[in-house]
Order: structure tokens, then C-alpha cells, then sequence
């Protein structure tokens, strides 16, 4: 599967920067090992990955130390920000491979029902008593926290009574495991754990997706950069919410945006402009977009 998932990267015609992206602090080496440690107890994995961009936000790292008892679910989180069709296209995709899977928006108000009556089809405990134990994994800022909030609170005999899960806007704020209890009926107990990037991140696309998702550490490459490449795949998807955003008449490059933004918003600077396209971006203003394509078998 790794082979096929690296082959639907799409390489652009788009100039990167000469600059390698990578993140890897001591703290996700030492989360590496401990997930390693703690997978053997559990019996679902689930790896949260980021609709936008299934492929640039999956950690193939993981699946080299998934026991084969272990079952595997996939959450594509996020869906409600990402390309409806293109999203269903990985569905039916990991369908094929038979490798459950589903869309999420945890931050929805049926998404933690969704999920917990799913994590309840595949993670029956074998003794009620005992209950099953659950793992949530993936690399930084995809949801993970979010979705165990999400499934704590859908759950009403647990809702409340424990303490939750960190969330934040920036990556990197869960650095330890923690475990939650999750469903009374039957008893799931979750882990959740840090996110953990792959020792290296495969090229300069797959960085700048990375980036723009939110996944990786902020000001490695400047927003000007990252819009840039943001409005390059709005222009090759034929995607002109942006325009209608700023009262945009004509396009040709980024500068044009950032003379459209200043004008509307009265931004002082270049940079300030381009937060705020960034910003908008992230808050789903300027359309729904998914960066990756689904493999084609």
C-alpha cells in the first residue's frame, strides 16, 4: 500500500524552494518508541490523517509496527474543509484494499457519534469485563486530541468525568501518552499519543502541504511562499472563490491577490496580507480543496 500511496503524488509544474523541510524534535523520537512499546496491548490502531491531504499526512513509518492481530481504521478528519468527491475517491480506494476507513469533521456535532458507533462495530472486547484498548496515532495537528474530546462527550456515561485531551492550533501540543476511557457499553479505553512526524519528509511538495495544513512547525517557509503554492492549486482546479473573497476581477499571480487584499482589509504590508489569505485558507473561506489525488488501481 505504501508504494501506491507514494505514487499518487502528483508532481506539479511549480518551482519549490531549494529548502528542506523536515521536523523531527527529540520528543516524537521518544513518542516512536513508546507507541512501539504500548501498540501490543491494544487492539485497533486508528492513524488520523488530514483530508486535505490523505497521502502528504500519512506516517507509512506506522504501519511497520502494527502487529497483524491488530486492527487498522483510518479517519480522514477534517472532511468538511476538503474536496467532497476527491475524498470519496480515498474511501472507495481503501475500500478495495480493504482497510476500513471513514470521513469525520470532529469538531461536528454527529462526528463523535459517527465515529464511536464504528470504534464499537470493530473493537468488540472479546471479555465486556475487561474491555477493549484503542490507540489513536498520526503526525502533528491532524485532530487527534480533538476526536478523543469528540468521542468522550458523544459518549454520555463517560462525558464529563475525566479529565480531556490537550487540543491547540499549533502542532506539537500532546508530548506524552495518556490514556481515556472512551464508551461504558461496551468498555473502550483509548491511548492517545503525540504526533509524530516520519524521520524525513518526503520532498518539497509533500512539505508545502504539510505547512499548509498545519502539520508542521510554523515559519520554516514564509506564508508569502506558502500562499504562492496555495494559489497555484486554486488556479489548476480552476478554483476562484478567492476572487469572489477579495472582489478580485482579473488574476495573474499572487501579487494581484495581495494588491486586492490590502485594498479590502486596508493590510499595512505584503506579509500581512498573505496571513490573512493564510488564515482564510485554514478557515475554509476560500473553498474546499484536497491537495493529494487517490491512487488509481
Amino acid at each position: 500500500m505504501k508504494s501506491k500511496i507514494a505514487a499518487a503524488i502528483v508532481k506539479k509544474p511549480y518551482k519549490f524552494l531549494d529548502q528542506q523541510i523536515n521536523w523531527y524534535p527529540g520528543h516524537m523520537r521518544k513518542a516512536t518508541n513508546q507507541i512501539e512499546d504500548q501498540i501490543g496491548r491494544t487492539n485497533l490502531f486508528m492513524e488520523i490523517i488530514d483530508a486535505r491531504a490523505p497521502v502528504s499526512t500519512h506516517n507509512a513509518s506506522l504501519e511497520t509496527i502494527i502487529p497483524k492481530r491488530v486492527k487498522q481504521l483510518i479517519i480522514m478528519n477534517k472532511a468538511d474543509l476538503a474536496h467532497k468527491e476527491t475524498t470519496q475517491r480515498f474511501l472507495d480506494y481503501y475500500k478495495q484494499k480493504g482497510v476500513a476507513a471513514l470521513a469525520l469533521n470532529a469538531k461536528g456535532d454527529a462526528g463523535g457519534q459517527h465515529l464511536l458507533k464504528e470504534l464499537r462495530r470493530l473493537a468488540t472486547p472479546h471479555f465486556r469485563s475487561l474491555g477493549s484498548w484503542l490507540m489513536i496515532a498520526g503526525i502533528p495537528n491532524v485532530g487527534k486530541s480533538t476526536i478523543v474530546n469528540t468521542l468522550r462527550k458523544s459518549s454520555k456515561a463517560v462525558a464529563g468525568r475525566t479529565k480531556s485531551a490537550k487540543v491547540g492550533p499549533t502542532p506539537g501540543v500532546t508530548r506524552g501518552l495518556s490514556g481515556f476511557k472512551v464508551s461504558v457499553n461496551p468498555l473502550l479505553y483509548l491511548i492517545d499519543t503525540p504526533g509524530v512526524m516520519p524521520t524525513k519528509v518526503e520532498s518539497n511538495e509533500v512539505g508545502y502541504k504539510l505547512l499548509l495544513c498545519g502539520c508542521v512547525k510554523e515559519g520554516i517557509v514564509d506564508n508569502f511562499y506558502l500562499c504562492d503554492y496555495l494559489l497555484h492549486c486554486f488556479n489548476e482546479r480552476k478554483m476562484k472563490e478567492y476572487m469572489k473573497l477579495y472582489d478580485m476581477s482579473r488574476t495573474e499571480n499572487l501579487y494581484d491577490v495581495v494588491e486586492a487584499i490590502q485594498k479590502k482589509h486596508k493590510t499595512k504590508n505584503v506579509s500581512d496580507a498573505c496571513d490573512l489569505m493564510f488564515k482564510n485558507f485554514r478557515e475554509g473561506k476560500l473553498g474546499k480543496i484536497t491537495f493529494d489525488e487517490a491512487p488509481k488501481e
